[in-house]
C-alpha cells in the first residue's frame, strides 16, 4: 500500500505560479457515479468521513515512457467490483486512529 500525502502546488509544478493551498495530485481521486454511489451505501456517508475502499479491478491500459533519464508509468484501472465500508464519524479516530 502506497501513502498519498497532500502537497502544495509549488510541490507539485514547481515550474508554475505559486499557490500554498495543499491538495492531493492529480489520479489520485476515484468518482462514482450515482448509480455505484448508491450502490456502495453511500446515504450513511458525510464529506469528510473516512471509509475502507476494496475494490477488484483489471489493468486497462499501461503507458511507460521516458523523459530527461527518468521513468514515468501510468495506469489505467478498470473497477469490476467496489465496496466502501468502516465509515466513522468519529473525527478524533478518523485522523489519530485506534492508539493501538
Amino acid at each position: 500500500m502506497i501513502k498519498i500525502e497532500p502537497k502544495t502546488h509549488d510541490e507539485q509544478y514547481p515550474d508554475m505560479s505559486s499557490n500554498d493551498e495543499k491538495s492531493y495530485p492529480y489520479g489520485t481521486s476515484l468518482d462514482l457515479s450515482n448509480e455505484v454511489a448508491k450502490g456502495v451505501g453511500s446515504e450513511s456517508l458525510q464529506v469528510g468521513d473516512m471509509v475502507d475502499v476494496r475494490a477488484k479491478a483489471f489493468v486497462k491500459s499501461k503507458s511507460i515512457s521516458e523523459r530527461d533519464g527518468s521513468e514515468n508509468v501510468e495506469m489505467c484501472l478498470q473497477f469490476t467490483e467496489i465496496d466502501v465500508s468502516g465509515a466513522s464519524n468519529d473525527r478524533a479516530k478518523q485522523m489519530y486512529g485506534d492508539g493501538e
